[in-house]
């Protein structure tokens, strides 16, 4: 027998109260003095209790073992008949989920594994006066087994700290019918204990105060109402056919969660959602992280890639897909678009816990939308079809979540659309509609919404604690996926619920239709119609236990809708929170774009372009072609090795039709320098007449100044207002020395109060900033970084008491206006009136405002949160703004046009606080890269990491080392995209893809090749639920099968269902379980030499690249969305102020030391496009002697690789107001170059050659001079006395510099 104490209300004393535990009842006794004092005997817990907490234990019940399942959850029920007689729902006194005692074991176990010494206490112990373990009277073999009884003695106490945790554990982003999930999520995110996260303990402690204080839920009072389930107006829903107990025509009740309850429910709420996000161990349980893509990379010298062509297609247009990364959790397979039979198809996932209607939309060649198209199939009856879809919008199917759901196994199998595609259709877009907090569209997002409602948040909230563990994928997936029941749902449920607030505001929408939904799910179970959803349910649980259930179905629901506010989303992180309503992919035609790129003509013979030739540093190119709006694609290829005029003849194979294209060509000596680019305006991607391919002719321009390990930024100029011209000028000289210790706020200062950010536009050569300073409020100003600053000048016509931005586009152009061709995405953050409308600024007007007073001013959108740090622009029409308070993202995509304040597009809340991958902690800047990936500066995690327009993690960053391997076996199969069995076995072999141990006991099970319960039991409690139909468990196509590869020392476990493999070694007696990486892709970055490869089960990516001193060798590192910050004294003092990234992609970091008082205390440290350090500017050894160190708060770079730098610095301005300088900054050139035929001489330390390439440049080493090698790939230092001269290979040449340099103080 297992004793449960509990601690009720006092009112309940003189109650019948009985224990529900499944089909099982138990009545309960009251506690008594004698009673309690045998409990100090059997319940170590109790024992420990202070004795004025003892005796708030009220009752116990003894329940024989045997009715504690041990593979699931159960929910536990005290009851008791309810006041009024007429009310069949009995009062509720107590609800709770029971986890099995072993996991609960084993999870203490874990911890004390992890930490010998650390104080595992259950938390609720705490709320009973106990804040400390004391095992100091135990031999130390002994306090583990002691902290473990007291854990699991603890957990037979129930009270309204169980209540809360259950009430919480509800949440679609937290439940989970799986024992080792629902531990974790329990223990360590709703309810840990108080020394763990007091701030989360204290929001428990207080709703389970709240839940105490109102009593028992009865039809009166209580932390819930009994009452009726109801429809969108309030009306009671009635049975509408027998079931159970249930009698037609009667009302349907259930237990209403009351205001207050749920009032003090957001805050625990959202604390655990938010740690849970943040947990690995959770990955594919609670949440899930798709890897972003923002280019398709390519190999110029390689094979093309296989063509999306479809050639028995429309026309025989060719096809492909627009904007290739995951869209908050919905995926594309490119690979399967196809035309079959006039069928159009493709196979999409939705990872997201909610399911989505999909539908499409045609239209033709003119961008008009086709009614009625031609030889559609309606795939929803008459009876329906004009609640769910339009004459243009047509229902497709529905697309439900894969993994898991609450813990129920899904298939990870795509969902295929199939539909006919009419003829003059030249463009399709596909909509997915479902809940989602913005982009609401009433046409296609209401159906989505009721599915969710019913498939992902009501029905398996009674598989939570309910019936047999669900073991197959088959179960709930084949009644989710029939369009019968689809149609069913959605037939019942409209007229129930409504289609929510026919409005264009997604959240009211989802919070209404989460609303409507919870208080009817129970009633809209009973309704005929839905009469095979009953029978479906009860042929996995019994009819009672269901009936049991009925009153918790929309439990779920308003537990979701609690965290769908502001406020909580703002602190949380949820996947339907990050996620619009709709989601769209346009499927559009195809077309070849050929460019062919030229030499410089000023490289040749005047006159005479054709004999221009290549620059002769030229080592590699890289040519990227961007999309507004869409996925970039880049080529990148080697240069030729001698001196050559033939152009690069690059052809980029289908590419979508429509929209808008621009192309930059970058080329690029050995060591990274740009020396030569061409950028096209922005071009209409449409191909030539009635071909299919788009022809381009360009030549590019030479370009200077290399970055290196020697590169310094040195101060040039700034920009001051000159009184006696009354303009905005250059002046050289007066380093700006002030720093943060010169802000000064106060109303009769004269400084900077607090400089906000600079911003950049490379074509119009304007920048633009913000501050505030000493009694002045916020003020943007832009002006010219030519020759005339002032000839740009513009300054806000209106200050503002809440913080502004700026924010230009940086790389992008758009629009042709005189002779100007340039971007008209130029934004400043109007925050006026408590909103933040984005307001377009026009560069290239003759007002020296910002439009600000413009009696018709438009919007461009407006932000959710109040406290922006940063703003950027990114080329495919989208801003996207960071909040180092909030710790999240919001990204806003640009509407075609203006509108009102009050019809603004909101921008999309993502991200939130952690430190895995996709999530933040600290973002205080950010910056885009030419690739179109989002650079965030995480001050906290002291990191940048990458991410694309969609909140995705890009993988973008070499990461640990890992391990080597002989290139001549296998760099020929990744170049062909082959993930062999033998690098699988190099992945195992070094440890990569292990993820557990097993007990050695179930040898003879694994050797058996049957998968036991031994089995299952040792995966399960590792978090590995291998599926399986329960009627069919030898059939390998529906059940896990185990192959003996050799007896007693390998065995392969495979899961068919969630296409899941594992490798069980043993290894020195233990069994060790290793992830088959099944589900992978290979990018070719570079032909034999650099492969990225895709982990798309577990979102990881491994680098593997030629080692640069051992060409036979591969190096595989780990490849991250994030990069460490360059931190070689490990200071934990740094404050990270500004990102920035010039056209290659090196990244610009500025921060400062301990207080910043000091002009040595800041530092901007230089970055290779992949994260690696390459130099600090003033670094001692190049600037020994008057170092220039760039004491400023922000900083931006043009192409150029010039440096602007919003300064501390204060200068008196017109009209006497106080504005910051703009300092100019500029990379160090070498001193002289010399060709590759010179490099023997430093390999061997000739000095005589040594001094003659010297003396040929004009300098004169002296007899004593030396040479002596750095790095055998290509440095060298000359030592000449107190000179040293570093040399250094770059390209086609050696790059000569002198350290220390000479600067000017």
């Amino acid at each position: 027998m297992k004793t449960l104490h509990f601690e009720l209300s006092p009112s309940s004393l003189h109650e019948k109260l009985t224990l529900h535990m499944g089909p099982h009842k138990f009545e309960l006794q009251a506690h008594t003095d004698e009673t309690l004092l045998q409990a100090m005997d059997t319940n170590l817990a109790i024992a420990l209790m202070p004795a004025q907490h003892r005796l708030r234990l009220t009752h116990f019940v003894q329940v024989p073992k045997q009715h504690f399942p041990d593979d699931r959850l159960l929910r536990l029920r005290v009851t008791s008949p309810d006041e009024d007689p007429s009310v069949y729902l009995p009062k509720l006194h107590h609800m709770s989920f029971h986890v099995p005692e072993a996991h609960k074991r084993r999870h203490v176990q874990k911890k004390l594994a992890s930490n010998p010494q650390a104080a595992v206490l259950h938390s609720k112990l705490q709320a009973f006066g106990i804040s400390t373990l004391n095992t100091t009277h135990l031999q130390a073999a002994e306090r583990p087994q002691y902290t473990e009884d007291l854990y699991a003695a603890t957990e037979a106490v129930k009270t309204p700290w169980d209540i809360a945790v259950g009430l919480l554990f509800n949440s679609p982003d937290l439940a989970s019918n799986k024992p080792y999930t629902a531990t974790i999520v329990m223990d360590d995110h709703i309810a840990p204990s108080q020394h763990v996260d007091p701030t989360q303990y204290n929001k428990v402690y207080n709703l389970a105060t709240v839940i105490s204080s109102q009593g028992p839920a009865s039809s009166t009072k209580g932390w819930a109402l009994i009452t009726s389930s109801t429809d969108q107006y309030g009306n009671p829903i009635q049975s509408q056919y027998d079931f159970g107990t249930y009698k037609t025509g009667s009302n349907v009740l259930i237990y209403s969660i009351s205001d207050k309850t749920a009032n003090a429910c957001q805050a625990p709420l959202t604390g655990a959602m938010q740690s849970a996000s943040n947990d690995p161990a959770l990955q594919n349980q609670t949440w899930s992280v798709n890897q972003g893509t923002t280019a398709v990379q390519t190999d110029a010298d390689a094979a093309p890639p296989q063509a999306l062509m479809l050639a028995t297609s429309p026309s025989n247009f060719k096809w492909t897909v627009r904007e290739q990364t995951p869209n908050h959790g919905l995926s594309i397979d490119t690979g399967s678009l196809a035309f079959k039979n006039g069928s159009f198809s493709i196979d999409v996932k939705n990872t997201y816990l909610r399911t989505l209607t999909a539908y499409a939309e045609f239209f033709d060649e003119n961008g008009d939308v086709i009614q009625n198209p031609p030889g559609w199939v309606d795939q929803l009856p008459s009876s329906i079809s004009s609640w769910f879809e339009t004459s243009s919008k047509k229902f497709i199917t529905s697309v439900s979540a894969v993994n898991t759901i609450m813990g129920i196994p899904m298939p990870t199998d795509p969902t295929s659309l199939a539909f006919p595609f009419p003829d003059e259709a030249t463009t399709l877009k596909l909509l997915f509609g479902g809940l989602g907090t913005s982009q609401w569209d009433n046409d296609v997002d209401v159906s989505g919404a009721l599915l969710t409602g019913f498939f992902q948040y009501g029905i398996p909230c009674i598989f939570l604690a309910a019936g047999a563990a669900i073991t197959s994928t088959k179960f709930f997936n084949e009644f989710v996926s029939d369009i019968e029941n689809v149609i069913a749902v959605l037939a019942v449920a409209f007229p129930i619920v409504g289609g929510g607030v026919a409005t264009d505001a997604a959240l009211n929408n989802t919070k209404s239709a989460l609303f409507t939904l919870a208080d009817s799910m129970a009633g809209m179970l009973l309704q005929k119609g839905l009469e095979k959803l009953a029978l479906y349910i009860t042929g996995c649980i019994t009819v009672a236990e269901l009936e049991d259930e009925i009153p918790f179905v929309g439990w779920a629901l308003r537990v979701a809708n609690m965290a769908i506010d502001f406020a909580e989303m703002a602190v949380t992180t949820g996947e339907i929170l990050s996620s619009p309503a709709t989601l769209s992919v346009e499927i559009n035609r195809a077309m070849d774009l050929q460019l062919t790129l030229h030499p410089d003509p000023a490289h040749g013979e005047a006159g005479h372009p054709e004999t221009a030739v290549w620059p002769a540093v030229s080592d590699h190119y890289q040519v990227t072609v961007q999309y507004q709006g869409g996925t970039n694609f880049v080529q990148k290829g080697r240069m030729p090795d001698v001196t050559t005029s033939t152009p690069l003849v690059l052809t980029y194979p289908n590419l979508p039709v429509g929209g808008k294209i621009q192309i930059i060509a970058g080329i690029y000596s050995a060591n990274g320098w740009l020396c030569g680019k061409w950028q096209s305006e922005w071009l209409d991607a449409f191909p030539d007449g009635s071909t299919t391919t788009k022809t381009l002719d360009a030549n590019i321009t030479e370009m200077l100044v290399p970055l290196t390990p020697d590169t310094q930024y040195l101060y040039k100029e700034k920009v001051v207002y000159d009184p006696q011209t009354e303009k905005h000028v250059w002046h050289a000289g007066d380093l700006p020395t002030a720093t943060v210790n010169n802000l000064d706020c106060s109303l009769t200062g004269q400084s900077i109060c607090k400089p906000v950010d600079i911003t950049l536009n490379g074509q119009m050569f304007e920048v633009a900033y913000a501050w505030s300073a000493s009694g002045q409020s916020y003020r943007c100003q832009n002006i010219s970084v030519l020759a005339d600053p002032e000839s740009r000048y513009k300054l806000s016509e209106v200050g503002f008491t809440v913080q502004p931005y700026v924010a230009y586009d940086q790389f992008g152009t758009a629009t042709t206006t005189s002779d100007q061709t340039y971007s008209v995405n130029n934004f400043i953050l109007d925050t006026r009136n408590g909103q933040f409308n984005l307001r377009q600024v026009n560069l290239d007007d003759s007002s020296t405002g910002f439009g600000l007073n413009d009696p018709n001013l438009k919007s461009w959108g407006q932000f959710n949160l109040t406290n922006i740090d940063a703003m950027v622009v990114h080329p495919s029409n989208a801003v996207i703004a960071v909040s180092w308070h909030d710790n999240k993202m919001e990204i806003l995509q640009l509407p075609p046009a203006p509108t009102d304040d009050a019809n603004a597009p909101e921008a999309q809340m993502v991200s939130g606080l952690g430190v895995r991958e996709g999530l933040l902690q600290g973002p205080i800047a950010l910056s885009v890269t030419p690739d179109g990936r989002i650079l965030i500066l995480e001050t906290i995690n002291q990191r940048i990491q990458s991410f694309d327009t969609k909140g995705n993690p890009v993988a973008s960053f070499l990461g640990a080392y890992l391990f080597d391997l002989p290139a001549s076996e296998y760099a020929s199969d990744l170049d062909q995209g082959i993930f062999s069995s033998a690098l699988q076995q190099q992945f195992e072999a070094n440890g990569v893809t292990h993820i557990f141990n097993l007990p050695s006991s179930v040898e003879s099970d694994l050797n058996s090749g049957v998968v036991t319960d031994a089995v299952l039991n040792a995966f399960a409690n590792n978090g590995v639920y291998l599926t399986y139909d329960s009627d069919d468990r030898n059939n390998p196509q529906v059940s896990t099968y185990i192959t003996v590869n050799q007896p007693n020392n390998s065995w392969t476990v495979t899961d068919p269902n969630k296409n899941a493999v594992y490798t069980v070694t043993n290894l020195s007696g233990t069994l060790n379980v290793y992830d088959v990486l099944n589900n992978v892709t290979i990018d070719v970055r570079s032909q034999g030499a650099v492969w990225v490869v895709q982990d798309l089960n577990g979102a990881q990516s491994y680098s593997i690249a030629v080692d640069e001193m051992d060409s036979s060798k591969l190096l595989v590192n780990r490849y991250l969305s994030y990069m460490a910050l360059y931190n070689p004294d490990q200071r934990t003092d740094l404050t990270y102020l500004d990102v920035a990234v010039e056209a290659k992609g090196y990244i610009y970091v500025l921060s400062y030391a301990g207080d910043g008082k000091q002009t040595s205390d800041y530092s901007l440290d230089l970055y290779a496009p992949d994260g690696t350090f390459l130099v600090r500017t003033p670094d001692e050894r190049l600037q020994p002697n008057n170092p220039q160190y760039v004491s400023a708060a922000r900083l931006t770079v043009d192409v150029w690789r010039n440096v602007y730098t919003l300064n501390f610095e204060a200068n008196l301005g017109p009209n006497n107001f106080i504005e910051p300088t703009i300092s100019h900054w500029i990379p160090t050139p070498p001193l002289f170059e010399l060709g590759l035929d010179q490099q023997t001489a430093f390999e061997t330390g000739d000095m005589t050659t040594i001094r003659k390439d010297f003396a040929a440049n004009g300098i004169t080493l002296s007899s004593s001079a030396t040479c002596q090698t750095v790095n055998t790939s290509g440095f060298w230092e000359v030592l000449d006395g107190a000179t040293t001269y570093d040399v250094i290979r770059s390209g086609s040449n050696l790059e000569v510099y002198s350290t220390p340099l000479v600067t000017t103080p």
